[in-house]
């Protein structure tokens, strides 16, 4: 990955002040700009595109930098700059625009006279008279040689500058306001309080009007966004969180970031499949060796006393209270004081007021990072019990306030900790997991059940916390469950579970049983569940408390729902909500409304969905069940998006990601991740679908959710083989049908079982083998039948079938899959399969003689009701197919016009093999095949390019859809599309975007 190569991104201000500062010098009004910023910000990078600007308008460019091991050496910034210029010119030219007074630069420019041949010797004058001349030659000879040419002067990095080096700039910059001259000048930000040189002659310019200083800022996160998506073309929405941590990580600092990513990709944690760019699921970020050094070299210079309590600052974490540093710290005050200073001034720290009296922070993150690494572990533990001790012994009044902090030192200290770490330790997990902080809860509570082992055989440990060990270990067991941490869970339940048989606990121990039947759902093993909850209720007939065998029978329910058993689950459940007991308990009602809520919703009954849906929410606000709310906004998400309604699913997906933000649970965004795939691969949004169905790959893999996983790996698979790369999909899908369709019928999770087949048939249809895929899609539609759940069959099931038959041309085949489609469609109002059911009319009808004409007419009504929805990939399809008979009744421009809009449509959803295959086509029908769009250009189609121009001229969405004849869902799809394609967010942006930039269609230019 070469940095180098990406357009510059977030200077954008910056950039058209420059190209102003140009324009003015081209003018004659010559200009100097001062870019200041801290090191890493970019001013090199923007110096270069300067350079380039500044060539590609004819200008004279003169450029250098200056170093530290220079800084002695007299007018080495000026040599370096403006010696390569002056010593190529022919010695007359030098001499015309000197005057003949070139020996006067010598002194400046060591080696010029020599390089220009022998001129007569400059007569004798004083030091200071002499030097006043040689500067005042120079001038000239530069608004000589500008008045040939425009010249632009580059000089970086002037901190490191020698003080002659800064007098002739700046009598240089006095003299440019009426010369056809650009100065620009970098220097990084300067440690606050200090003076220089540099600052003294940066104030006499910018108070005298001569200067403009320009400060550089961080990148913003939107920036940081915008970088990733221009060097990797990641779709940011799907790589959110990913984004998040590394502007966080690197604090928009840009070469921290660029080298950060650099580093990720030659370890191929970032690594490129197919056409997409993946590892997006990434939070740790490690250290590059080349910013380690850049940190480790700023760091080089401190005292020991400032090495210190850079180190205690780094244990404290983000905020270093100058009140505990005091504490910590075993130096007297005034070299405390004095230390602190150091750091500040050094850049390392910064120093502010907050409510607990004056805050150090480190300026940067990856400083922290670097000296936390410097440390060793042995160190690490050391000073994080002293933090631990000092905060206990100083702050004791306050205990409770400080239970975190304290907890999170002791959980890194091992045995250095305070005697009371383990209370500390259980009180910060239990607050962690009241805002739902699972992961940090899980460390808390498993540091503590270590150290109430490592203390039960000694008699002088201090009490242990309410509940002993017991309890604490089924509130382990419980975080890891909410985690998805499947195996350690179980494991630590059957642990609680030997533990409350042992003390004749039969309540604790059945409900340990339960909780593995759960685990054992969860991760596709329904039939294993339901042993579990059938063994609790066989021993324990009638010793049960009512809640406990409630959320048994519920249990139950789900395990008989998986399996594809839905008359018993729907006795099981509606039992639970019939109990007198259940009704006294929210939590258990809101549970079985959701899992009724899944049986309607498969069986497609909208009636059943909406009102199992109201009520889950309703007791779910009720018991403060955020999970159960997730999972009935997921599962109504889900249902929206299979009948159809993209719209409504997507309000819902919205709903639901909020409710998994505030949970925390990688689980939870595990499922919102699957109806977003589906989501994106309907729409189109395929680099989208790809990136987020492979970490959503990575997570089911680590969290074992083995149904999941598989749905995931097909949802994923169908896109790759959509763009036409088989090969990646191939084994995606073999590892779904291995997880979830092998077995017998009827102990497999069902909602596993019907995604492979469907991923499995999809597959052969994709490699020419249409009765493989008849065959696989005819048993998938024999686990419909049987079980009922009907939304699997419309959901792409039967319009497969129906592709493999046209490829077929076997028209009984498509008539039979119509009929299906549409008796089941207009029993529930599925709006994809009364599409589909249109689609297979027509082409029916197409390859029925002498009927094609009305098949073709036939098939773009149905077409349209696909873009509707819409339905991108499929609709996409549909044109081919189209285009392929028009052209067979010699209608080549109609054909062209279908094959323009299928070429389009897979280069705006990443299918370049796809893209190629139909752009192959043209010269058949004796038409110029379309443009190639490179990787960086935004072309969009060109109904995308009529919709833009429409919005350019004030247009409504329902006016463009009446100019235009498509609906004004349509146009909100393509507007979509065009804000994703341009990187930007508005129509207003996109009015702005039109005049300022212009754009093409892959066709040609802007339709007028």
């Amino acid at each position: 990955m070469d940095f180098a190569q990406v357009p510059i991104v977030g200077r954008e201000e910056i950039q058209e002040r420059i190209r102003q500062g140009l324009g003015s010098a081209l003018a004659g009004h010559g200009q100097t700009l001062l870019l200041v910023g801290e090191i890493g910000l970019g001013k090199s990078r923007l110096c270069r595109w300067v350079r380039e600007e500044g060539e590609g308008m004819g200008f004279r460019v003169a450029t250098a930098r200056a170093y530290q091991a220079e800084s002695g050496l007299p007018y080495s910034l000026i040599s370096d700059a403006f010696l390569p210029l002056l010593r190529d010119l022919p010695a007359e030219t030098l001499d015309a625009l000197s005057r003949g007074r070139v020996q006067e630069l010598e002194s400046l420019l060591p080696g010029l006279a020599a390089a220009s041949g022998p001129f007569p010797p400059a007569e004798a004058a004083s030091s200071a008279e002499s030097r006043v001349r040689s500067l005042w030659t120079f001038s000239e000879v530069l608004e000589r040689l500008a008045g040939r040419a425009p010249l632009l002067v580059i000089l970086e990095d002037l901190q490191w500058a020698e003080p002659s080096s800064l007098e002739l700039v700046h009598f240089l910059a006095r003299y440019q306001e009426n010369r056809p001259i650009l100065m620009v000048f970098t220097r990084d930000e300067l440690p606050p309080g200090v003076d220089s040189p540099l600052l003294e002659m940066e104030r006499s310019l910018v108070g005298r009007g001569l200067a403009e200083r320009i400060v550089f800022s961080p990148l913003t996160r939107r920036q940081t966004g915008a970088l990733l998506r221009m060097a990797f073309g990641l779709e940011e929405e799907a790589a959110a969180e990913f984004i998040d941590h590394l502007h966080q990580w690197s604090q928009g600092n840009l070469f921290f970031l660029e080298k950060t990513l650099e580093g990720m990709v030659s370890s191929g944690r970032l690594y490129r499949k197919g056409s997409s760019w993946l590892g997006w699921e990434v939070r740790d970020f490690e250290l590059p060796l080349t910013v380690r050094e850049v940190v480790l070299a700023r760091l080089a210079h401190l005292s020991p006393g400032a090495r210190m309590l850079a180190e205690f600052a780094a244990i404290l974490g983000s905020r270093a209270p100058f009140r505990l540093l005091r504490v910590l710290s075993s130096l007297p005050e005034a070299e405390l004081l004095e230390a602190l200073q150091g750091l500040v001034a050094g850049g390392i720290l910064k120093e502010t007021m907050q409510g607990e009296g004056v805050v150090y922070e480190f300026r940067q993150t990856i400083t922290r990072e670097t000296v936390v690494g410097e440390l060793g572990l042995a160190r690490a533990q050391i000073l994080h019990g002293q933090v631990a001790r000092g905060l206990q012994e100083h702050f004791d009044a306050r205990t409770g306030d400080y239970v975190e902090v304290l907890a999170y030192h002791e959980l890194h200290a091992g045995d250095q900790g305070t005697p009371q770490a383990t209370q500390h330790l259980v009180l910060a997990g239990r607050n962690a997991l009241r805002r739902f902080g699972n992961a940090e809860a899980s460390r808390y509570f498993a540091a503590a059940l270590s150290l109430m082992e490592r203390n039960e055989a000694d008699s002088t440990a201090p009490p242990t916390v309410e509940g002993g060990r017991p309890g604490v270990l089924r509130e382990l067991a419980a975080t890891l469950t909410d985690q998805g941490r499947y195996e350690e869970a179980v494991m630590r339940w059957e642990e609680a579970r030997h533990l409350a048989m042992d003390a004749g606990a039969v309540e604790d121990a059945a409900e340990c049983r339960r909780r593995i039947g759960m685990i054992r759902i969860s991760q596709g093993r329904p039939g294993v569940g339901l042993k579990e909850f059938d063994t609790i209720l066989a021993l324990h007939p009638h010793g049960l408390p009512p809640a406990l065998r409630a959320m048994t029978h519920l249990h139950r329910g789900v395990a008989l729902e998986q399996l594809g058993r839905p008359r018993e689950a729907r006795e099981e459940l509606e039992g639970v909500l019939g109990n007198p007991e259940s009704q006294e308990d929210p939590a258990i009602l809101a549970e079985a409304h959701r899992v009724l809520f899944n049986l309607h919703m498969w069986e497609g009954d909208r009636d059943g969905v909406q009102h199992h849906a109201r009520h889950a929410l309703e007791q779910a606000r009720l018991a403060g069940e955020r999970t159960v709310a997730f999972w009935t906004y997921w599962g109504h998400a889900a249902f929206e998006g299979l009948m159809g309604n993209l719209a409504t699913m997507t309000e819902l997906v919205q709903e639901a990601d909020r409710v998994a933000r505030e949970v925390r649970s990688p689980l939870l965004e595990l499922r919102g991740a699957e109806v977003a795939i589906e989501l994106a691969s309907a729409t189109g949004e395929w680099d989208k679908g790809i990136t987020l169905g492979e970490q959503a790959i990575a997570l089911a893999r680590a969290l074992n959710q083995q149904t999941v996983l598989a749905r995931v790996l097909v949802w994923t698979a169908v896109i790759y083989l959509d763009r036409g790369e088989g090969d990646l999909a191939r084994p995606l899908l073999r590892e779904a049908w291995e997880l979830a369709a092998a077995g017998e019928e009827d102990t497999l999770n069902v909602h596993g079982a019907l995604p492979a087949h469907i991923g499995r048939a999809r597959l052969a249809l994709a490699e020419g083998d249409c009765d493989e895929a008849i065959r696989i899609g005819r048993a998938a539609l024999r686990m419909v039948d049987r079980t009922g759940y009907r939304l699997w069959a419309l959901h792409r099931l039967l319009p497969l079938m129906a592709q493999a038959y046209l490829v077929k041309e076997d028209v009984e085949g498509l008539k039979a899959m119509g009929r299906r489609l549409r008796e089941d469609s207009a029993a529930i109002g599925h709006l994809p399969g009364l599409a589909w059911a249109r689609a297979c009319d027509a082409l029916g009808t197409l390859l029925e003689e002498g009927r094609r004409a009305e098949g073709i007419e036939l098939l773009e009504a149905a077409i349209q009701s696909l873009e509707d929805i819409p339905l991108v990939g499929d609709a996409t399809l549909l044109r081919e197919v189209k285009a392929r008979h028009l052209a067979e009744l010699g209608d080549k421009k109609g054909a062209q016009e279908d094959l323009t809009w299928a070429y389009e449509s897979y280069l705006r959803m990443g299918a370049a093999p796809e893209a190629e295959r139909v752009r192959a086509i043209f010269p058949k029908l004796g038409a110029r095949s379309p443009r190639r769009a490179g990787p960086e250009d935004p072309v969009l189609s060109s109904r995308e390019a009529e919709v833009a121009q429409l919005v350019a001229e004030r247009k409504s969405n329902k006016a463009i859809a009446r100019e235009l004849g498509i609906s004004p869902r349509t146009v909100s799809t393509h507007l979509s599309h065009i804000f994703q394609r341009l990187g930007i967010g508005s129509r207003g942006e996109l009015v702005d975007y039109i005049r300022r930039e212009g754009h093409r269609s892959a066709g040609g230019s802007w339709p007028t």
